[in-house]
């Protein structure tokens, strides 16, 4: 009698092949009736989003409301809505299969600018930056053989499988307020840039715990002589999300994003402003996994199964300073700040445990014509190469490139024929290796020829999964063995300590 036993199982599992972002920078003229003191605030949603996955690219498409609180010239409040179309396209590594692409929409910042004023209405030049990240996730359900419990067998070869799975991904909205001292009056706050430093972060059960500090550059206009001045302000910030799955130990990433800052300056002492800032925390959480497989058996004819798992070989980061000219047909009494600015025709070579990226930065922005005081539009392109050092990367890689312009400013020259562009770029890159496994799966010709024999006994073995009511006793009378044998053959410690899901090895007799 040739007696086997194939411990097997369904092995489902969604792994993180990798993930990307891209920005885009939408700019706009906007008409409000009437004089428009001050933008209070821009309230931003964002809504019927679709993907499409296309010619190594992902397309984002949907459609950003918004609401914008001003104050007209009498300091009442009042609204102005707008609705937008926007498109994005985030590289996608055509050798990167993923079943599944998730997307995460969210608006970076919105600046105005004022073109036009009179007492009949206001023209704003508005630019929105945008960004979002894409996740790409492989699905896998597949039949393995976890082990043999066998007599005649000698040998089975076993490996193990390591992978990241996805545990969650929350997106959190936390709201920073402070009271901000300037060391002069201010007329108004002219812009805010704000870097993050310090970030702690630790994962609880259900729970990941976040905090960090928030370095702030402002900007602001001094009241009396209307200068520029400049300040470096520092604030602390913590929360906690809320996440099924997570434990201790696990993987988190967290990017923080300031999505929206509002500034009340103080009327009687104006070197005070309060400051309500938001802070969009995309959070991600992953697991590392390990399986031990069977890959092959002496002796047996076993069919192979094929599993691509994803490796991060490396990622690395880093700045880059552009400065650009052009020159304007018309004399220009104002130009638009920030402009429109996005990266194209990305692209990246590997050389020697560097990755070159190359783009362009396209740039769209508006002026107003010393001559007739309308609106003009203008562009340039400017093309940027960059190498980055990812020790073992090689040919044949995926690299995923998230290129984000990280500041942007125009100048308008003397001459006013002229305009001066600068651009601060961050660059970054991960390269994933895919590396295929193999393990076994069993041809069940040839393991019905094998198990004929233990069949004709009159025996059979059976898979039982426990039921939430179950307990030992009842399992036992149900297959009609005893305690004893179950406990024996599944080697448990404790006949009373079986939870449901569990697998029980029963060898009963054959109900036929």
């Amino acid at each position: 009698m040739k007696e086997v036993n194939f411990v097997t199982d369904t092995l489902v599992m969604e792994q993180l092949v990798g993930e990307n972002a891209a920005q885009c920078s939408m700019s706009r003229e906007i008409i409000i009736p009437g004089d428009v003191k001050r933008i209070k605030e821009t309230e931003n949603e964002i809504s019927d989003v679709e993907t499409e996955v296309t010619e190594g690219k992902v397309v984002a498409r949907g459609t950003l409301i918004q609401k914008i609180v001003y104050l007209n010239e009498e300091g009442t409040p009042l609204e102005h809505h707008v609705e937008e179309e926007f498109m994005i396209f985030i590289p996608y590594p055509e050798e990167i299969r993923a079943q599944t692409v998730k997307v995460y929409p969210r608006v970076e910042t919105v600046k105005h600018d004022d073109l036009v004023k009179d007492m009949e209405k206001t023209i704003l030049s508005q630019t929105v930056m945008m960004e979002v990240l894409a996740l790409f996730l492989s699905s896998v359900k597949e039949e393995i053989i976890l082990d043999v419990e066998e007599i005649n067998i000698k040998k089975v070869q076993k490996e193990k499988i390591s992978f990241e799975k996805l545990v969650g991904v929350e997106v959190e909205v936390v709201t920073v307020d402070s009271e901000i001292i300037l060391d002069e009056a201010a007329a108004r706050i002219d812009s805010v840039n704000c870097r993050f430093e310090d970030l702690v972060i630790s994962a609880d059960y259900q729970r990941v715990a976040i905090e960090g500090s928030i370095i702030k550059q402002v900007f602001y206009l001094e009241e009396m002589s209307g200068s520029l001045m400049e300040e470096n302000l520092k604030d602390s910030f913590s929360c906690e999300v809320d996440m099924q799955g997570v434990e201790p130990g696990m993987d988190v990433v967290v990017k923080p994003r300031v999505s929206k800052i509002t500034h009340e300056i103080n009327p009687r002492e104006r070197n005070k402003v309060n400051q309500s800032l938001n802070l969009n925390l995309y959070v991600q959480v992953k697991r590392k996994e390990e399986i031990e497989v069977v890959t092959g058996i002496e002796g047996f004819q076993l069919e192979k199964g094929r599993l691509n798992t994803f490796q991060v070989i490396g990622e690395a980061s880093d700045q880059l300073s552009l400065l650009g000219e052009i020159e304007l047909d018309k004399v220009a009494s104002k130009v638009s700040c920030p402009p429109e600015s996005n990266i194209v025709n990305l692209t990246a070579d590997i050389t020697e445990d560097k990755i070159e990226i190359k783009g362009t930065v396209k740039v769209k922005f508006s002026f107003v014509s010393e001559e007739d005081g309308q609106i003009e539009r203008d562009e340039f392109e400017e093309d940027f190469s960059h190498q980055l050092a990812v020790p073992g990367v090689d040919k044949g890689m995926s690299v995923f490139i998230y290129p984000r312009v990280e500041k942007t400013n125009t100048l308008l020259l003397e001459d006013k024929r002229g305009i001066k562009y600068s651009a601060l770029i961050d660059i970054s890159v991960k390269a994933v290796d895919v590396l295929e496994r193999q393990f076994a799966i069993i041809d069940k010709r040839e393991v019905e020829e094998e198990v004929k024999e233990f069949e004709s006994s009159g025996a059979v073995i059976v898979v039982y999964v426990v039921q939430r009511e179950d307990n030992i006793f009842n399992i036992a009378q149900k297959f009609n063995v005893s305690i004893e044998t179950i406990v024996k053959e599944n080697k448990l410690e404790d006949a009373d300590l079986i939870y449901e899901g569990q697998k029980l090895l029963i060898t009963c007799r054959s109900r036929s």
